[in-house]
């Protein structure tokens, strides 16, 4: 009677963690399947060729190098909603974040100077929209705008400032 016992015990062991394991089978195909998941970001990335997805790791460094070759930059963020959770300020945050890295030892500015950007919330609360005079005396050459479009999709603007008439680069050089 004992054994009949223990068998039966262990065909419910047994087929507690098959049901178990095929679970974790079902979820793991599920959750591939997603648009957020890993195998969905290598097609996209490597079939299509499409790096939005991935800007901040793969596109951003290069975007940086051909728009800001020289001088210090002004980074925009329009259309980026007041985060009220922590994934809503990844985007703004990261892209400061990594640019100031990329472009170091030039300068990065998304705030007034003096403030301190820990979070997104710093960037949505206060809009940066310094004088031409300051951005010519603190090297700023290009204003680089993300704006985030209804559908989520990121687009990026570069402006250049106007170059120096000669008598002003003769008196900058006179200066420095």
């Amino acid at each position: 009677m004992r054994k009949s016992e223990f068998g039966s015990k262990f065909e419910w062991k047994s087929l507690a963690l098959l049901l178990a394991l095929g679970l974790s089978v079902c979820m793991n195909v599920w959750s591939s399947l997603q648009p957020t998941s890993r195998l969905t970001l290598l097609k996209q990335v490597l079939l299509e060729k499409d790096e939005s997805r991935v800007f901040l790791g793969i596109g951003l460094d290069r975007f940086l190098d051909e728009a800001a070759p020289e001088g210090n930059i002004i980074l925009k963020f329009n259309g980026f909603p007041k985060p009220k959770k922590e994934h809503d300020r990844a985007t703004p945050l990261l892209t400061y974040f990594r640019a100031v890295y990329h472009l170091y030892p030039r300068r990065v500015f998304v705030v007034p100077p003096g403030v301190i950007v820990n979070t997104g919330v710093y960037m949505a609360d206060n809009p940066f929209h310094p004088s031409v005079e300051w951005m010519r005396k603190n090297n700023v050459l290009r204003i680089i705008t993300l704006t985030r479009d209804p559908n989520g999709g990121i687009h990026t603007m570069v402006e250049k400032l106007p170059p120096l008439p000669a008598l002003d680069r003769e008196k900058e050089r006179k200066r420095r």
